[in-house]
């Protein structure tokens, strides 16, 4: 009753996936130098057991051991790997474990995987140009980006980089870096500490969830067409996005500002910056500007959304009738909106498994649908059949992927989406399905059914 049983030694166990056994995960009853690391082991009723000792459980620092999900980290130095041992039993443990299952920090273009995204960072083999993905978890990292690429979530703001209340979160530190889809909070409370630090030109902050920082974004001293767009800013503890002196031609556009305790955006000695399409909400002050900066994009376009305007809208054409006063300087939105900026679409789509469902599968063929309501038992090949919509800009792709949340097997841009899963399994064992939707404006969704299945 193991997933894995060894009676032998010198074996190397790596890059496995070991779920929801009823005893064991990975038993060893005899043997000694065997080497288990980069596995995944999943809520299996005992996850390990060593009787002999003597075997390995990590390949050493810092390529690290195995992910657990019963483990409860602290990861002092963010290196991805917890302080402390996982025991596997009879005094044996795994030195290294993992903070997060392996495969979630993965570099597109060379396939490696890496247990920090700042290690997928520095590693050498990361190129400019190269991009991150990263699945589903909580990172405590502080990011130093020194490299020109692109950080993307795959499962939007499920990926949290959290500074736990210390130092910025991230800092950009060169040109032509593009950060989307994660949630980044947390930094610490020291009046030049935020979310992102944005010291570099050409840069792209996009899609992103920045909640509870000192200042949300700072663009430091002459940031030049840097862009910052559909971000939602909230609960900063200064400002949502500050801009030093002397930056020029930045463009911040459709972002949603709340809660900042003194001004959703803050500009000082930066002019011919691009304002407009925003939405400001409830901030202390909503916008200072000591320079000359443009706040709007003319008529009919309009200009930024204002939760304190008191303007009327005579003409009924969604744009006040007198232009809104920018805090400190000469400054104007000219054509303020009456109702909150929408028209791009941040709403994600709806998508969710159709088939299989419950029961047993035999070669494509549903049996016990009513009998067995828990499990979805496949022997065969399968076609997943998959449902998705989007009331706004319309569904682009769906993915298909087993047991991966990084790399699809298989996508459809044509309705209905479905796929065929014809890959033979010599034994029977529980897997993911998942499916990843991807509306026109690149937000994500997903639904996920775990199944087992033979042949």
């Amino acid at each position: 009753n193991a997933g894995i049983l060894i009676h032998t030694p010198y074996n190397t166990i790596v890059n496995n996936i070991i779920e929801d056994n009823n005893y064991y995960g990975i038993c060893i009853l005899e043997g000694t130098s065997n080497t288990i690391y980069h596995n995944n082991i999943l809520e299996n009723f005992y996850q390990a057991f060593d009787a002999p000792t003597g075997n390995n459980w990590d390949a050493g620092y810092p390529t690290g051991g195995n992910f657990w999900d019963d483990y409860e980290p602290t990861d002092a130095d963010e290196d991805g790997i917890g302080d402390t041992p996982y025991p596997t039993g009879n005094g044996s443990a795994d030195r290294y474990p993992l903070l997060h299952p392996y495969g979630t920090i993965r570099n597109n273009a060379t396939h490696e995987n890496f247990l920090s995204i700042q290690a997928g960072i520095d590693d050498p083999d990361t190129l400019n140009g190269h991009e991150l993905v990263i699945s589903k978890g909580v990172f405590w990292e502080h990011l130093l980006i020194t490299k020109s690429i692109t950080l993307v979530s795959v499962f939007g703001d499920s990926a949290i980089i959290d500074g736990r209340f210390s130092g910025d979160v991230v800092t950009i530190c060169t040109d032509n870096v593009t950060i989307t889809g994660f949630m980044i909070k947390q930094s610490g409370t020291g009046e030049t500490n935020a979310g992102i630090i944005v010291n570099g030109n050409h840069c792209v902050i996009q899609q992103n969830t920045i909640y509870a920082n000192f200042q949300g974004i700072i663009l430091k001293q002459n940031t030049q067409n840097t862009q910052i767009l559909d971000n939602k800013i909230s609960d900063s503890g200064w400002n949502g996005i500050t801009l030093k002196p002397g930056c020029l031609g930045n463009y911040i556009l459709r972002n949603t500002l709340s809660n900042s305790f003194y001004a959703g955006i803050g500009i000082i000695d930066s002019s011919n910056n691009y304002l407009y399409h925003n939405n400001f909400k409830a901030n202390r002050h909503q916008a200072y500007d000591d320079a000359a900066n443009i706040w709007d994009d003319g008529y009919p376009s309009g200009g930024n959304y204002w939760s304190d305007y008191t303007g009327f809208d005579e003409d009924g054409d969604g744009i006040g009738d007198i232009p809104y006063a920018i805090l400190d300087g000469i400054n104007t939105d000219r054509y303020p909106l009456m109702e909150p900026y929408s028209e791009v679409d941040t709403t994600p789509p709806v998508v969710q498994i159709q088939s299989p469902s419950t029961g047993v599968y035999l070669w494509g063929l549903h049996l016990l649908s009513g009998v067995i309501k828990k499990k979805t038992l496949i022997y065969g090949p399968i076609t997943i059949d998959v449902e998705a919509t989007d009331a706004g800009s319309g569904i682009e792709r769906v993915e298909f992927l087993i047991d991966d949340s990084v790399n699809p097997q298989y996508t459809d841009t044509q309705p209905p989406y479905s796929w065929e899963w014809s890959q033979p399994y010599l034994f029977m064992r529980k897997h993911s399905i998942i499916v990843i939707a991807y509306d026109n404006a690149g937000n994500p969704n997903y639904d996920q059914l775990d199944v087992r299945k033979y042949l």
